[in-house]
């Protein structure tokens, strides 16, 4: 199996598309398959700042008051959040970059473009409104970091 590897912030694929035991990331110019999941990938990314996927999940509950579809911080320091459409458990999940998501709309039949910078656009099997309450999910989460950061000074 191959061994989920940490990628320079520069380098983050912008939709991680899960897929039972493989993992389709998808860039602004490719998309590249991997043999681990997206939690696998997660989880060496938050050790390598310092956290685990299971620290990230408990400030997320703790800060934002939600217990859905916890986003995951993978640094304090740059605020990168991805967050998942489908419960955490879900063997076929897609997890978005929010920092990178610039707006999204409905394309009916409970489909939803996402519109990125770099002029991805990437069409999910979600209603919109998920997305939506994911987003504001995650401002919830960004604002309270930036508020305990405040306080700590």
């Amino acid at each position: 199996m191959e061994k989920a590897v940490v990628v320079n912030r520069e380098a983050r694929a912008y939709v991680l598309h899960q897929q039972y035991d493989k993992t389709i990331f998808t860039y602004p110019d490719r998309d590249e398959e991997h043999t681990f999941t997206v939690l696998e990938w997660l989880n060496e990314v938050t050790i390598h700042y310092g956290s685990s996927v299971n620290g990230r999940i408990d400030a997320f509950h703790a800060l934002t008051g939600s217990y859905q579809k916890a986003a995951i911080l993978l640094s304090e320091c740059s605020l990168d959040i991805y967050f998942p459409l489908r419960g955490l458990k879900a063997k076929e999940n897609i997890w978005i970059y929010y920092n990178k998501l610039i707006t999204f709309h409905s394309c009916g039949n409970k489909y939803t473009r996402l519109i990125f910078d770099k002029g991805l656009t990437y069409e999910v099997p979600f209603d919109y409104r998920t997305i939506k309450a994911q987003m504001h999910r995650c401002k919830i989460f960004i604002d309270a970091l930036r508020d305990n950061y405040m306080v700590s000074i």
